[in-house]
């Protein structure tokens, strides 16, 4: 019996994000003046509910704006895909190529240097 698609979405969802978009993902530094002028920053994280001090790392998912610690937002992506907020899954352009990444890591055999070099 083959698995149900809701089933299969709940799986891919407690995977986890792949490190290396995790590392991709805007990094700053919290500044209250910032967010003084910017009102749709948050002022607290939503995973650990604490709030935000000067200077604090802090990640940003850009599909959904939201923020978070950048310890927090880590350990949450170990066993999820999505904004722990809003629930939208963060894509990222590595994900999206159409050419499978080990394709563009090949190397170039002698015969296709030299076509490329005529």
């Amino acid at each position: 019996m083959s698995p149900s698609p809701t089933n299969l979405l709940q799986q891919f969802q407690s995977r986890g994000l792949n490190f290396i978009v995790v590392q991709s993902l805007p990094t700053f530094q919290f500044k209250k003046n910032e967010r003084e002028q910017d009102k749709t920053i948050s002022v607290e994280c939503a995973i650990c509910l604490g709030e935000f001090e000067e200077g604090e790392w802090l990640k940003h998912l850009p599909h959904c704006s939201h923020s978070f610690h950048v310890s927090c937002i880590g350990t949450w992506f170990q066993s999820h895909s999505n904004c722990p907020l809003c629930r939208s899954f963060v894509h990222h352009h590595i994900l999206q190529c159409s050419v499978a990444s080990h394709t563009l890591l090949q190397p170039l055999r002698r015969e296709d240097f030299e076509r490329v070099q005529r």
